[in-house]
This record gives structure tokens, C-alpha cells and sequence, in this order.
């Protein structure tokens, strides 16, 4: 397997660190398209812990299923967000079968309609309107659901037992510069970060570099996505 800019850093922190903890967040079913998965489960096997941050709770089952080889995990029911609830916007199950889109080929019938799942309406109403494959009503197959949500150090302390983190990735399908500023940065202090990057305006790219640059991260544009490595305690150190 030929390993990604993000593998790569990754694997470097494991040969210099022999117990990761890794916090992922919007973690879905934990293995499909997900970059760290064949690392956990490969050479990282009991070699790390992962907190895996998924506000739909009917995607348990899966998250249990993909990492029943490790007892070193915690599946937690949440969205990591500064406000107390948000409400986010889903495909309905009834739906799922009309919603395959070409990318998600060899998928469970879940998981392209999942992963979607965002605080957005009108983004998951186009998403529904370009990969429908029968005619239907798409304002009928999106539910709206209120889930609980804790800024991410409390949220880890309290449910995982992590005080510090090495790795954050984040995939929240929009809200993803919004779950990092609530990620709390500059207490858990991970030194890996890989958010996706893909639904947010050119404006709010820029401002999640400079926030990020000012807590002493570098980063760099990986596709859809963007690639952060602490390289300094502050911006001053630069």
C-alpha cells in the first residue's frame, strides 16, 4: 500500500512514540475511506487508541463491527461543536437503496448516504438530487435530527480518559472548521491534524490557516483536504 503525506507523518510520530491516541471525528462506520483505518488495524495495532466521534447513532453497530480487533477504542455518541445541540440533516433510511452514487461501488448501502449526513439542508437536498437513482421527492428523504454536542477536550476527558492527543482528523461535511475551533487545540495539542477541507469556502480556508498557523501549525493542501503539523508551541516561535 503506497502511503499518503498523512500516513506518512502518522507513522513517523509512531516510531518516535509507542502509544498514540487519536481522536477522529465525524468517524462514521470507522473503516470505509477512512485514511487511518489500515494503519490501526495494521502495523498501529495495539500500538494506539482511538476515540471515534460519530453523532449518528445508528452507525454503532458498524463502528463496533469494523474495530472488534481492538478493545483500545471508544465509540462515542456525539458532535463536537460549541453549542450545546445542532441539528443536522440526513438521507432517510427508506432512501438509501435510491442513493448510490459510482464512487461508493463495493459500499455497504449505508455509507454513501451516511456520510453525507451535515448541518446543511440544501447541501444534502443537491447531494440527494444528483445521486438519486429513481424520481422522488427530495425534501421527503431528509430528516432532521438534534444530537447533543460538547466542545472536544471535555468530550474526550470524560468518555475516553484523554487529557492529550496525538492525531485529530475531522470529516464533518461542512462544519468541519467549526468542530476544530471547538477541538480544543491549544489543551490537547496534537501534533498531526487532517481535516477535510472540500465544503468550505475559500474564505474560511484561509481563516482556518491562520488560526492554525498561530498555534504554531504548518499546513499543507492535500486534495479535498488539508494537512496540519505542529511545528512550533505559538506563531512567535516561527
Amino acid at each position: 500500500m503506497q502511503l499518503s503525506a498523512y500516513q506518512l507523518s502518522v507513522m513517523a510520530a509512531a516510531s518516535v512514540k509507542t502509544d498514540l491516541k487519536i481522536a477522529i471525528i465525524g468517524a462514521n462506520d470507522g473503516k470505509i475511506n477512512d485514511p487511518l483505518f489500515p494503519l490501526i488495524k495494521g502495523p498501529l495495532r495495539n500500538r494506539c487508541t482511538a476515540a471515534l466521534i460519530e453523532p449518528n447513532e445508528s452507525l454503532r453497530p458498524a463502528l463496533l463491527k469494523n474495530y472488534s480487533f481492538t478493545e483500545r477504542k471508544f465509540i462515542i455518541n456525539a458532535a463536537v461543536s460549541d453549542q450545546a445541540r445542532i441539528t443536522l440533516h440526513c438521507v432517510k433510511e427508506e432512501f438509501w437503496a435510491h442513493c448510490q452514487p459510482d464512487y461508493a461501488q463495493g459500499w455497504p448501502d449505508y455509507r454513501a448516504p451516511t456520510g453525507i449526513t451535515s448541518t446543511d439542508r440544501h447541501f444534502v437536498k443537491n447531494w440527494i438530487e444528483t445521486h438519486q437513482s429513481i424520481d422522488f421527492n427530495s425534501e421527503a428523504a431528509i430528516e432532521a435530527r438534534t444530537v447533543g454536542c460538547s466542545r472536544l477536550q471535555p468530550l474526550l476527558s470524560e468518555n475516553a480518559s484523554m487529557d492529550s492527543i496525538d492525531i485529530l482528523q475531522i470529516d464533518a461535511e461542512g462544519y468541519d472548521d467549526h468542530a476544530l475551533y471547538a477541538s480544543d487545540i491549544d489543551l490537547l495539542i496534537p501534533g498531526i491534524i487532517f481535516i477535510e477541507v472540500i465544503h468550505l469556502s475559500r474564505e474560511r480556508i484561509t481563516t482556518l490557516k491562520n488560526y492554525l498557523k498561530q498555534l504554531g501549525y504548518s499546513c499543507i493542501s492535500q486534495g479535498q483536504n488539508m494537512l496540519a503539523l505542529r511545528v512550533s508551541e505559538n506563531a512567535t516561535d516561527q
